[in-house]
C-alpha cells in the first residue's frame, strides 16, 4: 500500500526521500508502484545512475517468471477513500501516520487490504532481493567465463604468431625489393612531454613502385589486434596504435613488419601543429570536399572555439548526385553520395578534414562517418599535396621541402632526400592506388576480419580482429610488390 499512497503523494518515507535526494523527484515520481517497491530493493551503493537504476528493475521484472501484483489492486480499491478523506481532514498536502491509523481504525476492510498488501509486499521484496542475488552472482559468472575464455583466445593467437612471424628466424625473412621504396607515415598527436610518446591514429605505408610506375598508400587501421614485439613486460596482444603509445616509430614499425611480413625501409612523423604549419607554410591545400565535410570542419572550429576562418557557406550545401534515371546513389554507410567542389583549406581545416570519422557530439548535426572513412580521407590528402607540386618548378620544389622540413621527424639521411629530390618530378606522375588493412569493406562477406571483444583484467576491449593472417599478408604483398591492375583500387577524389 505505501508506494501506491507515495506515487500519489499521499504518504512520504524515509526510503522514497533516499530515492528522490539520489535521482530527482521529476525521476522519482515516474516510477510505477511495481517499479518503486523493486527500487527499494535493488538500489545501493553500486548504482550511481538513473539509466542504471531503470536497467536494474527491468532486468529484475524480466527474469521473474510472475511477480504478485494482487496486492497492490487490492490496495487501490481503498486509495479513492482515503484520497476523499485527505481532502476532508488535512490540508498539509500528505497524510500523517496518524490520520492513516484513525482511517483504517474507523474501516476494518482497510485494514485487511493493509495486511493483505504487506503480505504481498513482503512476497514481493523477497522475491526481488533472490533475483537480484542471482543476477548479480550470473553476472560475476559469465564476467570470469569471458576473461578465460578471451585468455585462452589470446594465447592461441599468439602462438600462431609467433609460429606465423613472431620467431627472429621469421622476422628475418621480412618480403622486399630493391626497387619499391616503403615508407611509413605517421600521423601523430600532440604530445603530452617530452617523455611521452604521443598518439597514432593515422598509420599509411607509402610505396614507390620504380618498376611499374606506381605510387601505393597501404592505410592501417588503428584498432587492429596485432602482436607487438616490443622485448619487454608489455609485450603481447594489443591494438596497432599501442605500439606506438609505448615505443614510438620504431617499435610500431618492428610490429608491422612481424605481423604483416614486409620490410619498412623509412619513416617520417608529422604532428598535429605540425601538420597545420605545413599546409599553411604551401599556402593552404586545394582538395576537393562534400557540402558534409565542409560542415564537420566549421563544426569542430566552432566546438573547440577555435579562432580561424571557416570554410565559406557557398560549399557547406549538399549537392547529390543521380544516375541517368534521376536515382541518387548512396554510400556504405546507407548515405546519399555528394558531389565535392574544389576547395582551398588552410591548416587548421585541413587537419579537421584528414581527422574527421564523423560525429554525434557536435550539436545540431550528427555527422555519420568511421576509421574506414577516416583513412579514406588521409590517403586523398596526401593525393592533394602530391597534386599540389606536379606543376611546380625544381627551385619551388626545394624551397618548400627547406621550409617543411624542420616539420617532420624521420630516419632518412640527407643523401638519400637529395636523391629524391632530383627524381620526383619523374615520381609524382604515376598513377596512385590505395589499399586497406585489414582487407575488405565492413559490408563485404569475404573479408578478412570481425569486430572481437576481449576482457583482459575484467576491462572491456574492443578490436578488430584478423581472421586469416597468410591471405591478409599475401594480398598486402602483391599489392606492394607487384603491379596494381585492380582499376576500383585507383585512387581519385
Amino acid at each position: 500500500l505505501i508506494p501506491v499512497l507515495e506515487q500519489m503523494g499521499l504518504v512520504v518515507s524515509e526510503s522514497y526521500n533516499e530515492l528522490v535526494s539520489k535521482f530527482g523527484q521529476d525521476n522519482v515520481s515516474k516510477l510505477s508502484p511495481e517499479d518503486l517497491q523493486i527500487a527499494y530493493t535493488v538500489s545501493d551503493g553500486t548504482i550511481s545512475s538513473w539509466d542504471e537504476l531503470i536497467a536494474r528493475i527491468a532486468e529484475t521484472k524480466a527474469e521473474a517468471s510472475t511477480f504478485d501484483t494482487t496486492s497492490f489492486e487490492t490496495a487501490m480499491k481503498g486509495v479513492d477513500a482515503l484520497n476523499t478523506a485527505l481532502s476532508a481532514q488535512s490540508s498539509q498536502g500528505y497524510l500523517k501516520t496518524s490520520d492513516i491509523k484513525t482511517l483504517l481504525e474507523a474501516d476494518p476492510n482497510y485494514e485487511a487490504a493493509l495486511q493483505e498488501t504487506a503480505a504481498g509486499l513482503t512476497l514481493n521484496t523477497q522475491k526481488a532481493k533472490e533475483l537480484t542475488e542471482q543476477n548479480l552472482a550470473l553476472r560475476d559468472a559469465e564476467a570470469k567465463a569471458a576473461e578465460a575464455s578471451s585468455r585462452s583466445q589470446i594465447e592461441a593467437n599468439t602462438k600462431k604468431m609467433e609460429k606465423l612471424a613472431g620467431s627472429t628466424e621469421n622476422y628475418q625473412k621480412l618480403l622486399a625489393n630493391k626497387d619499391v621504396l616503403n615508407v611509413m607515415l605517421f600521423g601523430q598527436d600532440n604530445k603530452d612531454s617530452k617523455y611521452d610518446n604521443g598518439r597514432s591514429d593515422t598509420m599509411i605505408l607509402l610505396s614507390v613502385d620504380v618498376t611499374n610506375k606506381q605510387i601505393k598508400l597501404t592505410s592501417f587501421l588503428r584498432d587492429t589486434y596485432v602482436y607487438i614485439p616490443s622485448g619487454d613486460d608489455f609485450e603481447g596482444w594489443y591494438k596497432l596504435n599501442e605500439s606506438y603509445n609505448h615505443g614510438g616509430a620504431k617499435l610500431t614499425v618492428k610490429t608491422i613488419e612481424s605481423n604483416f611480413g614486409i620490410k619498412i625501409d623509412r619513416y617520417a612523423i608529422v604532428d598535429f601543429s605540425g601538420f597545420k604549419d605545413i599546409i599553411d607554410a604551401l599556402g593552404g591545400l586545394t582538395i576537393p570536399i562534400t557540402g558534409n565535410e565542409a560542415r564537420y570542419i566549421n563544426a569542430q572550429i566552432e566546438h573547440n572555439n577555435q579562432k580561424c576562418p571557416k570554410v565559406a557557406k557557398k560549399y557547406c550545401k549538399s549537392v547529390y548526385k543521380k544516375d541517368k534515371n534521376g536515382k541518387y546513389s548512396y554510400d556504405r554507410n546507407g548515405d546519399k553520395v555528394e558531389i565535392t567542389r574544389k576547395v582551398k583549406l588552410t591548416g587548421k581545416q585541413a587537419l579537421w578534414y584528414a581527422r574527421n570519422r564523423g560525429s554525434t557530439e557536435l550539436g545540431g548535426e550528427n555527422f555519420s562517418g568511421n576509421d574506414w572513412d577516416r583513412t579514406d580521407r588521409q590517403r586523398k590528402v596526401i593525393k592533394a599535396l602530391i597534386d599540389e607540386f606536379k606543376g611546380a618548378s625544381f627551385t619551388n620544389l626545394v624551397s618548400a621541402v627547406e621550409k617543411v622540413g624542420p616539420m617532420v621527424q624521420t630516419n632518412f639521411k640527407s643523401n638519400e632526400i637529395t636523391s629524391l629530390l632530383t627524381c620526383a618530378f619523374k615520381i609524382m606522375k604515376y598513377p596512385m592506388y590505395q589499399f586497406n588493412m585489414p582487407i575488405g569493406e565492413e559490408s563485404d562477406q569475404n573479408k578478412l576480419w570481425f569486430y572481437n571483444t576481449y576482457y583482459p583484467n575484467g576491462q572491456k576491449y574492443d578490436v578488430v580482429e584478423i581472421n586469416d593472417w597468410e591471405k591478409t599478408r599475401s594480398k598486402l604483398a602483391n599489392f606492394v610488390f607487384n603491379k596494381v591492375t585492380d582499376k576500383k583500387s585507383k585512387l581519385t577524389y
